[in-house]
């Protein structure tokens, strides 16, 4: 089906694959064009089959380098060709074609049976001989000599200063060794090491760290887009989640609020950054996040710099959960978060501005339905609460207190009914609210 001359599809080749196929007979200049073109695509898709073979410093062409450069042209691989051993075909040629087949062996089930060994048979079902097991264990032995003798005391390791300590049973006598060559024989864990920086990477994490959290707004914007758009950031990702989340945890009771919102815009470029994967470390970045908005004492004097800081973590929240990589069935972030939101505003404990930051959390992440089992039950308590804080001193427990009443009154309008009810049964049943 090729020619001599080269390794190219002729013109009889492209009539008999058409007269296979059902199609009526096609002239001599119609297969010509068509066998042009079929081979100027297979070699094509060859070229570029070499080029995925040359990056594999593979000397030899597979069948997964063409699959490869089929895929690179938007064409789906050709799939059934997964032997690994030599496929012959056979020649034949009668009037004036030549054809190459594949020979099917035919195979006599009868004999391939005959062939191999018959299965073992099924054994005979039986019982244990237990009744004379415990005949002598009634006469000869005792319950006793069944039950080990010694059962040896499980001790608990525990690692304390590059230290080996060894509790005893007791609890009162305690081994100290020092971890040396000399106690090579004592079993203990080795600690889990990151990998390490090269002496560039180490320079770039510390600029781009810098640069997030200083006060000049150009070297900020730029090292945010750098963070946004370069791809290469995977091996430092860990980096960045620890830095941002201890960030936060160090700051988050200053009386200044932005370092809190600079931490948040360096983790809303990795967010946003289409080459990393943040999932492997949500469980940094998210308590870290949520403490932004439900904390008690958040990171600013000024209320509205609060409101900024809780308005901006609660929207990185609703991007995480939103999306499908971060949110699957296997974690449930959302409905762990929208758990968490529910328990603090069932907490009486807590002040205004948390009761604030959770409800504002938990109606950008839930429905009308999830809103109404979690409100319904704590709306008296926390009517009950923004009453006293507005007739309370405190000029920013009232600014909470407004900004809580306008965010319960939006979210209850559309899931609760219209009542005929009276204004003290309503006042009786949901507080300040009704």
């Amino acid at each position: 089906m090729a020619d001599s001359s080269g390794n190219n599809i002729s013109k009889q080749s492209i009539k008999v694959i058409s007269e296979s196929c059902g199609n009526p007979p096609i002239d001599d200049d119609c297969s010509q064009v068509i066998a042009d073109e079929v081979n100027a695509r297979l070699r094509q898709i060859v070229q570029d089959g070499l080029k995925f073979m040359r990056h594999s410093k593979r000397s030899k062409l597979t069948r997964t380098d063409i699959d490869l450069a089929l895929k690179f042209k938007n064409i789906e691989p050709v799939y059934g060709f997964s032997s690994k051993d030599f496929v012959p075909f056979r020649y034949a040629s009668g009037g004036g074609k030549s054809i190459y087949f594949q020979e099917d062996k035919e195979l006599n089930l009868t004999e391939f049976i005959a062939s191999r060994p018959p299965p073992m048979a099924p054994l005979d079902t039986h019982i244990r001989d237990t009744l004379q097991k415990f005949k002598r264990m009634s006469s000869d032995d005792t319950i006793d000599d069944f039950i080990p003798k010694k059962v040896p005391a499980v001790i608990p390791l525990n690692f304390q200063d590059s230290k080996l300590h060894i509790d005893k049973k007791s609890g009162k006598e305690a081994k100290t060794k020092e971890k040396t060559e000399e106690t090579s024989a004592a079993s203990f864990l080795k600690p889990l090491t990151g990998h390490e920086l090269s002496l560039e990477q180490q320079l770039f994490f510390r600029e781009i760290t810098e640069a997030c959290v200083s006060n000049n707004e150009e070297k900020r914007k730029k090292a945010l887009e750098c963070l946004h758009y370069d791809p290469g950031l995977y091996q430092l990702l860990p980096r960045f989640s620890k830095f941002i989340a201890e960030g936060i945890r160090a700051n988050v009771h200053e009386t200044e609020g932005a370092v809190l919102v600079y931490l948040l815009r360096m983790m809303e470029s990795l967010l946003q950054n289409e080459t990393l994967n943040l999932e492997k470390y949500l469980h940094e970045l998210m308590p870290a996040v949520l403490s932004c908005v439900v904390n008690k004492q958040v990171a600013s004097e000024d209320p509205n710099n609060r409101l900024v800081i809780q308005h901006y973590a609660t929207s990185l929240i609703t991007k995480i959960c939103s999306n499908k990589v971060y949110n699957s069935p296997v974690n449930n972030v959302q409905s762990r978060i929208t758990r968490l939101m529910a328990n603090a505003l069932q907490d009486e404990t807590l002040p205004i501005h948390t009761h604030y930051g959770a409800l504002y959390l938990m109606i950008n992440l839930c429905n009308s339905d999830a809103l109404k089992q979690f409100l319904l039950p704590v709306l008296k308590e926390r009517s009950d609460s923004i009453e006293v804080a507005l007739d309370g001193s405190d000029d920013n427990d009232k600014l909470f207190a407004e900004k809580l009443r306008d965010l319960l009154v939006q979210s209850l309008v559309p899931i609760l009914p219209i009542s005929d009810e009276s204004l003290d049964t309503l006042l009786d049943k949901y507080g300040y609210i009704g």
